[in-house]
């Protein structure tokens, strides 16, 4: 299950022997992993492998490395191997897909709906994919990340105002500049957003 969430390249095939141990039980919360050329003489790969699919899963919080410890397993791990599996089980939808789903339903979020709690997690088990994540780091520039930040920051002020209404219509706009920033980038935002919503 876990294996069809990786691309079948080397650094990844190792990604994916971490997880399985992980999800095995038998590389639990704050174990020590062998060093970088023990791994690579057990695995078959070469040492510039072995660092790449470290620092993969340093990057996703599965390990910490210690200088002069050594690295070890983050306690956050089992669960994020837990969601990897159930991630895997989802059928495949394009991210393309994916963001019509967040357009149409996120906003309603704003309400006290235990059913939508649940599809917000699907909806972020299947952004964990590849594939979203390979589209998220192209299109996540400086600028984005500002543009984000403040929209954001907004919507937890309407939120804190329990303005409904208000926090929905600034989602709204949330969710089209990501969708811009992904998939429209010879677009301007500001263009798609203010045809959007002369409406």
């Amino acid at each position: 299950m876990l294996h069809s969430v990786f691309p079948a390249t080397a650094p990844s095939r190792v990604v994916v022997f971490f997880l399985d141990e992980i999800a095995a039980g038998r590389l639990k919360p704050t174990a020590k992993i062998p060093s970088e050329r023990e791994l690579s003489d057990s695995l078959g790969v070469s040492r510039g492998t072995v660092r790449k699919a470290l620092d993969e899963l340093e990057r996703k919080g599965l390990i910490k490395r210690r200088p002069g410890s050594g690295t070890f397993v983050t306690e956050l791990a089992p669960e994020y191997v837990s969601a990897q599996g159930a991630a895997a089980a989802v059928p495949e939808i394009s991210p393309a897909k994916l963001m019509e789903v967040r357009i149409a339903i996120e906003p309603q979020m704003a309400t006290h709906n235990p059913f939508f709690a649940y599809l917000l997690k699907q909806i972020n088990l299947i952004r964990a994919q590849s594939e979203w994540g390979v589209l998220k780091k192209k299109s996540l520039t400086a600028q984005a990340r500002a543009q984000y930040q403040e929209q954001h920051q907004q919507i937890l002020a309407a939120l804190k105002k329990r303005d409904a209404k208000q926090a929905q219509q600034l989602l709204l706009e949330h969710l089209w500049l990501i969708d811009q920033h992904l998939f429209r980038p010879e677009l301007g935002g500001r263009i798609i957003l203010s045809l959007l919503f002369s409406l």
